[in-house]
């Protein structure tokens, strides 16, 4: 991985180079729920941005359940397309993604409660995996902002409106809003920006 680059080699924007990424795998109009894909994608990023994360950071946003999570099975890009991918968005970013998308969710709320050596479990193989404090904030600021965009997007549909998304199910055992916003907020004040929790408690 020395040779690849930490930042992109195209004068195309980001969400250009997503945009031509998708349409070669056949995914630009790829559903997700009510919306394509992309819109989703587009939206993580437009989040974690607005939180003045690092630009590797927006840049992840934009392709963050590439590889398929625990909660999007379906894989766009695989293991075989990691290279293309670095070479699109940067080896940074890419590294961050994977990572996103091969992390138990549930690893990662708890390692947010630690004070030192955070870690995650891979969901496929079980392996133990430590990371950098920074690498963890990165990871919960996508995490967080997947999970306020989705919760946005259920929201948005008239069915649903004022109700809390199932995407906040593995915070509390009950479907209450403020416990749910209470302790998410609680898990990330001591990892993510200001901005960052000024938004959770505004979206959810």
């Amino acid at each position: 991985m020395a040779d690849c680059p930490t930042e992109p080699r195209s004068e195309r924007t980001a969400t250009e180079r997503l945009l031509g990424l998708l349409e070669r795998k056949g995914a630009a109009r790829f559903p997700r729920g009510d919306d394509l894909f992309v819109d989703h994608l587009v939206g993580v990023s437009t989040i974690v941005e607005s939180w003045d994360c690092a630009a590797t950071v927006v840049r992840a946003g934009l392709f963050h359940s590439i590889y398929g999570t625990s909660r999007f099975d379906e894989a766009i890009c695989g293991d075989g397309d990691r290279a293309e991918v670095r070479e699109l968005f940067g080896a940074d970013a890419e590294e961050l993604v994977f990572l996103f998308c091969r992390m138990r969710r549930s690893c990662l709320l708890r390692c947010m409660t630690l004070t030192r050596d955070p870690y995650l479990i891979d969901r496929g193989t079980g392996a133990r995996h430590s990371i950098t404090p920074r690498t963890l904030t990165d990871l919960v600021c996508l995490h967080i902002a997947d999970v306020l965009d989705n919760n946005t997007r259920y929201r948005c549909r008239p069915a649903n409106r004022g109700r809390t998304s199932w995407f906040l199910g593995h915070y509390v055992q009950t479907a209450g809003r403020n416990a749910s916003v209470r302790l998410l907020a609680a898990l990330a004040r001591r990892t993510l920006p200001p901005r960052a929790l000024a938004d959770v408690r505004r979206r959810l």
